[in-house]
């Protein structure tokens, strides 16, 4: 009479504990239970927690930040004139009685001159500066694209270390329920012993595997507060969900957005541009800058006459100034190689994460729909087999061991969509 009442409670068990991997858009237990007590955490239930601080605390996006800031303090300084040069030149001092001083010499020549760069050379070096600010721009929005790349992936092998433990606990919990079904059944005599051992030992290696599940799960959370760039020790709460899939990707449209904005071919294009701009003035460095100055002369203590100067740099050397323009052809060709093979790459990786993603969303549509509701079946079958003699305990532990094996394959495809989904979003620069 007590195995009669014992198994059904079983069945019961069993429905409640896998039930939830086959709900529409919920693969884990208890979801509802969990949130309502995560909500009141206060750091890093969901990745855009995570992401939210580091955009504030990280050192390596401030840094970004200020590199930022420093070229575009260059730009406007890269186009300004030198500052002009002040000079007094005393003549006439007396060798006997010597005096300094302006009206106690013979004359004395204040001479103010500016050198003027002629032929565009003041505009190709502010164009020159706000390139680099450009690639500088590119620079920081790939900083941040790969901090944030870094902590979802982080935050999603964490996630799935937790999702682990949870299952190896319910599997644990449905083990120790079924070692005292078969010690009751046992001691009806209906099973062997063997019954029972085979309990023990599946618990036993269950306990095992958990060890293993907590150290991924301490080697998970050391990855992610490395990525917020936090204390290894720093504690989180426990991750809430992955992030939901985008609706619709198309991948045309996708790929013209990834070669219009992704932050690594904006550095390489600013670094083109560059390239481009410091040829032209390279070669402007043909021609001779102007210098122009004027000179009151100052005899006792009055201004006694005017003088002005007019002066240009003679660009003799030639040999040194053609091997400057060769070195500036060579570097502007050296980029433009470097950015088509960098077009070509990018292009890979998208297709290839793309392809990557829509592959793991079918195999996660194909386990939720299909693999664990009929693994569940098959459980509560074995259940009800086992409760009426018609089932061996082995098939039964093969049942719960196919459960088992769905719902972490199902894991490990949630969590490679969101592996491919960051990878996507880093060639990007933003999120999708």
């Amino acid at each position: 009479m007590a195995m009669t009442k014992e198994l059904p409670g079983i069945v019961f068990l069993a429905a409640l504990v896998l039930a939830p991997a086959v709900e529409a858009g919920d693969s884990h237990p208890r979801e509802g239970v969990e949130a309502a007590a995560i909500s009141a955490a206060p750091f890093g239930a969901t990745v855009q927690e995570l992401l939210a601080w580091a955009d504030q605390h990280n050192p390596e996006l401030g840094a970004a930040r200020h590199e930022t800031n420093a070229a575009a303090a260059r730009v406007e300084p890269a186009g300004a004139l030198a500052d002009p040069s002040f000079r007094i030149e005393l003549q006439g001092i007396d060798r006997n009685n010597p005096n300094l001083l302006p009206n106690k010499v013979g004359s004395t020549k204040y001479t103010l001159f500016q050198t003027l760069p002629l032929w565009g050379k003041r505009d190709l070096r502010r164009e020159v500066a706000e390139a680099e600010l450009n690639q500088a721009k590119g620079k920081n929005a790939s900083s941040v694209a790969e901090v944030h790349a870094q902590i979802k992936t982080a935050f999603a092998m964490y996630y799935q270390a937790q999702r682990k433990i949870k299952l190896n606990n319910e599997i644990l919990q449905l083990m120790h329920d079924l070692e005292r079904v078969a010690q009751t059944r046992y001691t009806h005599g209906l099973v062997p012993q063997q019954d029972l051992i085979k309990a023990q030992l599946e618990q036993t290696a269950l306990q095992s595997e958990l060890i293993a599940l907590e150290a991924e799960q301490h080697h998970a959370l050391t990855r992610l507060n490395l990525a917020l760039n936090r204390p290894s020790y720093a504690a989180l709460v426990e991750p809430r969900e992955l992030r939901p899939l985008p609706a619709v990707l198309d991948a045309v449209v996708l790929e013209q957005r990834i070669l219009a904005a992704s932050p690594l071919l904006a550095i390489q294009g600013a670094q083109v541009d560059a390239a481009e701009k410091n040829q032209q003035l390279t070669e402007k460095n043909r021609y001779p800058d102007l210098t122009l100055g004027i000179s009151p002369i100052q005899r006792g203590n009055r201004l006694d006459s005017w003088d002005a100067m007019f002066e240009i740099n003679i660009p003799l050397q030639q040999d040194s100034r053609r091997a400057r323009e060769r070195e500036a052809a060579s570097l502007l060709a050296a980029s433009k190689a470097r950015q088509q093979a960098l077009a070509n790459q990018v292009q890979a990786a998208f297709r290839e994460s793309l392809e990557g993603l829509g592959d793991a969303s079918k195999q996660a549509h194909l386990l939720k729909n299909t693999l664990l509701p009929q693994s569940e079946l098959a459980l509560q079958s074995a259940l009800i087999g086992y409760q009426s003699g018609k089932v061996d305990f082995a098939t039964l532990l093969e049942a719960q061991r196919q459960i088992k094996k769905a719902r972490l394959t199902h894991l490990q495809a949630e969590v490679d969509q969101e592996l491919r989904l960051t990878e996507i979003e880093r060639l990007l620069g933003e999120e999708l």
